[in-house]
């Protein structure tokens, strides 16, 4: 989804006059959905999160555990397996969940 973002710009010239622009950027803002399960969502402090992002960017850059090895973390985005170092796109649903093991 491409939103426009007006910007106000003030230049300084050599002759120290000012000027004001009003100048439309057309950016690309990215809208994720970041959802923690289970005792992650404690170590997070959050359950669910929408993420506005202006820069491509990696699920690793959204969201990652220090005392949690990413062998040990499902990375799924938009329900399909993924890695951390996966890229995030507009409108992408990322859930994080732990590894659960037993028998």
């Amino acid at each position: 989804m491409t939103r426009l973002r007006l910007i106000y710009s003030t230049q300084i010239f050599q002759n120290q006059s000012l000027s004001k622009d009003y100048l439309y950027q057309s950016s690309c803002l990215i809208f994720v959905k970041l959802i923690i399960v289970s005792h992650l969502r404690n170590k997070a402090g959050f359950y669910e999160k929408e993420i506005e992002i202006d820069k491509p960017t990696t699920v690793r850059d959204l969201i990652s555990f220090d005392d949690v090895k990413d062998e040990r973390l499902i990375v799924l985005i938009n329900d399909k397996g993924a890695k951390m170092d996966a890229p995030v796109k507009n409108d992408d649903i990322v859930k994080i969940l732990p590894v659960v093991g037993g028998g």
